[in-house]
């Protein structure tokens, strides 16, 4: 390729609040900048998570800013660069974190593109893996609210198949959808379910791509403070104070973008012609015992709980919540 100007400079395309865009930002950053010296520029953006704020930004980045290349993070940047990029008839793409890309929003296939676009996913995980450690809970964890955003066709599906999944095994599983207005999602919305739940539910389960994880810290606080196991699906759940989750590792992920975009900048290696990369789901059921002993959860089950298939042990205390440090 050409390079525009003394450096190549790659624009990495994030939401504001977001805990995974976030750390995946930075990890890319971290990787460009400390390549080659002096040979990349590597700016993050980040963006209200509004569809016209998301393309107004894009368009600055390919228009204003005349960057080389644009890495968006997660479906609703990627989603919309592709719109953006439909209008331009092309810009070069390397994106990430995206659960589904092959669509008519997105790439025509994993082997051929569209356009300039390459990018790395990580396999989704089967409801069945997911209920599967979810049931390491019973018999001492016997009901759960799964709030989820009901516009997410692909979460609204994954939600129903472990609804199915765990009332086999004797669970009572409730779905609530979470209601939005105007102004998009706020705390309020995610909060005002699980409170209504609070006094009828053991634990409290986010799935991965649910809208609720943009507030993962705060809704980890309440769990705390309620006494209710908190069950994530990011490898940021943890860090928020969350009771265990399914955490995966960004930083391979990260590593396999930033070698698609040396090759495309260093080498001229067209973008469209790297299949897009299906990395291996490498989720692990993370467990923290210190949030597990907040509950009274008893002893002999966290311990059968730790030494199941699949599992590992952290303790993170009042470190990961904020709040309390405070008071």
């Amino acid at each position: 390729m050409i390079q525009k100007g003394n450096k190549f400079r790659i624009e990495v395309l994030t939401l504001v609040g977001r805990p995974y865009h976030h750390v995946m930002s930075n990890l890319i950053s971290f990787q460009m900048n400390n390549g080659v010296p002096n040979l990349y520029e590597c700016v993050i953006y980040r963006v209200t998570p509004h569809k016209d704020s998301i393309k107004q930004r894009v368009r600055e980045m390919a228009f204003e800013d005349d960057c080389d290349l644009i890495a968006p993070i997660g479906e609703l940047c990627f989603f919309n660069t592709m719109e953006v990029a439909a209008e331009a008839n092309g810009l070069p793409i390397a994106f990430v974190g995206v659960r589904n890309p092959v669509g008519p929003k997105g790439v025509n296939s994993l082997e051929n593109p569209v356009f300039t676009v390459t990018g790395v996913f990580r396999e989704n995980a089967p409801p069945s893996k997911i209920a599967k450690h979810i049931a390491k809970l019973y018999p001492d964890v016997k009901s759960i609210v799964i709030p989820y955003f009901p516009t997410a066709q692909l979460l609204q599906d994954e939600a129903i198949e472990i609804k199915r999944l765990l009332s086999e095994v004797g669970m009572t599983i409730y779905l609530e959808p979470i209601e939005t207005t105007e102004a998009g999602m706020t705390e309020a919305n995610v909060t005002d379910v699980i409170k209504a739940y609070q006094n009828k539910v053991q634990a409290v389960c986010l799935l991965e791509s649910c809208a609720t994880n943009f507030f993962q810290e705060e809704l980890g606080y309440f769990c705390w403070e309620k006494c209710l196991l908190s069950i994530g699906s990011t490898s940021i759940a943890i860090d928020a104070g969350f009771s265990c989750s399914f955490a995966g590792d960004l930083s391979q992920m990260a590593a396999e973008l930033c070698r698609r975009i040396r090759l495309y900048c260093e080498d001229g290696v067209p973008l469209e012609s790297m299949p897009i990369a299906a990395l291996p789901d490498d989720r692990e059921f993370v467990v923290n015992i210190d949030m597990f002993r907040r509950v009274d959860f008893p002893a002999t089950s966290l311990k059968r709980i730790c030494l199941s298939e699949g599992s590992r042990v952290v303790r993170k205390w009042i470190n990961v919540h904020r709040k309390l440090i405070k008071s």
